[in-house]
């Protein structure tokens, strides 16, 4: 559910990212069948979107998971946010691929060497709009 809100986020802000020389890529831990919503219809991400449901990207970037990580006070106005937009979330796929991965953002330069790192601290924890602007534009 705050997936579909950070790509919304980051695709209305498309346009700026490319004019700074910057491309997004985002990695979802869920089925490509689960994403296809974020690809098609009249709004669909100008971005790849990728699926990872193994969580080998995951892993290869360190990315943490596990219950125990998942949750904190504070995410829930995170959730309340999303869900104002219209977002729910369905709790099979919460409990299957959302409830156990964090979120984390990377800027990754032309040449493959990681920027910047932001690991989220539950699963509403990603880096905003506003933050990566600031850090590719400083």
């Amino acid at each position: 559910m705050t997936c579909n809100l950070t790509v919304r986020q980051f695709a209305a802000a498309y346009t700026t990212f490319r004019e700074s020389g910057v491309e997004i890529v985002r990695v979802f831990h869920s089925p490509a069948d689960d994403l296809l919503p974020l690809l098609a219809g009249t709004d669909p991400a100008p971005f790849p979107v990728l699926a990872d449901p193994k969580k080998l990207v995951y892993g290869q970037y360190g990315v943490r998971h596990g219950w125990y990580l998942a949750y904190r006070h504070g995410n829930k106005q995170r959730i309340k946010e999303a869900m104002a937009t219209g977002f729910r979330g369905k709790f099979w796929h919460f409990l299957r691929d959302g409830g156990s991965g964090l979120p984390a953002d990377f800027l990754i330069a032309a040449d493959g060497s990681i920027e910047h790192q932001h690991h989220g601290q539950d699963f509403t924890d990603s880096l905003s709009v506003a933050d990566a602007l600031a850090l590719i534009n400083p």
